[in-house]
């Protein structure tokens, strides 16, 4: 017996259109995506045209919002709020069977209560962490409160997003891990020697290059990095590059810094579609992501797939679950100084460890794959039928393919 699924998320972002497709070829189910808009203020990408999966972009409301972090880790985040009010109609005319949501707010809202109403299933897929849920309101809290109470299941993503649905009083066993994935397709004939010493050249690399990938703004840590930087280039004995992919609001400010300091070494590149990026990281030799909050990190992901040691933030939802110290990379804490000097060494002395330090990232990486992350999703959805809800509590599966060290 088919089942109708409607996907309710944002934008159709590019590295997410694999699993899409991956869970609109699912046997037995309809599988529709519904979106709020092409693209969001701070995304580059090219809208993602003719996906291999039925879609509808939903009435959509949004607003831009300044948000300030303060504690520990400080700064100002400038996001895009959706408010999705033609969700609500959507559903009722394409009728699904079970709902799935990312985030908690509006459209999660939208989302669960039709599923009340029309007596069907809502599984939520979160994947925010203790850490970038710090500074919410007593008002985002409560609305977070009220989703998960009328969610039948949970798609989770890793060992900080279960961490966060703890202190929210989600049982463990109700959690269904989706380990996040991407999926890079090009040719190995595209990635030579010879190709990788003439990009290098192109760009002005020399030594071992150190790669930035992302948005320039202050979430990042770009600025913290760039401290790191001037003081470990300073040290003679070391023959390095930093590759600074991307664009954003400080990268301006971060230019003239870097010209006025004149911190060595130092290569800012525009951002490049995805497409372009398996030759950035062919060129490069070492990952730094320095960021003060994200709820993941793919390109640490991306990384490791092409043979990257990783230096991490600790801040990041994916170190605890991808980074292992001194193995495929190491943990960092961008506000320390001195410990993000130190990890720039780090990297410079294992610079010979690099083939050994490849194959342990890419081994483990090649178990977070797109069949993974979807299985994850189609068990959280068998499990949140009315006739598998009764069997829950106490049989929830855990993906044995998700590290757990």
């Amino acid at each position: 017996m088919s089942i109708r699924v409607a996907f309710a998320t944002n934008v159709i972002s590019p590295y997410r259109v694999p699993l899409y497709a991956a869970l609109g070829q699912t046997p037995d189910w309809e599988f529709k995506l519904f979106s709020c808009c092409e693209l969001e203020f701070d995304r580059q990408w090219m809208p993602v045209v003719d996906p291999p999966f039925a879609t509808k972009k939903s009435f959509n409301i949004s607003y831009k919002r300044l948000r300030k972090h303060s504690g520990e880790v400080s700064f100002v985040n400038r996001n895009q709020v959706h408010i999705p009010l033609g969700l609500w109609f959507d559903l009722w005319r394409f009728r699904p069977d079970v709902v799935i949501s990312n985030e908690m707010g509006a459209r999660s809202l939208i989302a669960c209560i039709y599923a009340f109403i029309a007596g069907k299933s809502f599984v939520l897929w979160s994947y925010v962490t203790p850490h970038s849920e710090r500074d919410i309101s007593w008002k985002q809290r409560s609305l977070r409160k009220i989703i998960l109470r009328m969610t039948h299941t949970i798609v989770g993503m890793g060992s900080e997003a279960r961490r966060y649905l703890s202190s929210m009083a989600i049982p463990d066993e109700d959690i269904f891990d989706a380990p996040n994935s991407i999926e890079f397709s090009f040719r190995p004939d595209e990635l030579s020697s010879g190709k990788r010493s003439a990009f290098r050249e192109q760009l002005g690399i020399s030594g071992l290059c150190y790669l930035y990938v992302g948005g320039i703004v202050p979430r990042k840590g770009i600025s913290e990095l760039l401290d790191a930087w001037e003081i470990f280039t300073k040290d003679q004995d070391v023959e390095v590059s930093l590759l600074m992919v991307g664009d954003g609001t400080e990268k301006k400010d971060l230019m003239r810094k870097v010209a006025k300091r004149e911190i060595r070494k130092v290569i800012f590149v525009p951002f490049v579609q995805p497409d372009e990026l398996p030759a950035i990281y062919y060129a490069a030799d070492v990952l730094i992501f320095p960021t003060l909050e994200d709820v993941w990190g793919l390109v640490v992901n991306e990384a490791m797939t092409f043979g990257l040691p990783v230096i991490c933030s600790k801040y990041a939802g994916c170190a605890a679950d991808i980074v292992v110290e001194d193995r495929n990379g190491w943990f960092v804490d961008p506000n320390d100084q001195v410990d993000m000097v130190r990890s720039l060494r780090r990297a410079w002395d294992a610079r010979d460890r690099k083939g050994a330090m490849a194959k342990e990232g890419q081994a483990l990486i090649a178990r977070l794959s797109i069949h993974n992350m979807a299985e994850g999703f189609r068990r959280a959805v068998k499990y949140s039928q009315p006739q598998s809800r009764c069997r829950l509590k106490g049989r929830g599966l855990v993906n044995p393919d998700i590290p757990r060290e």
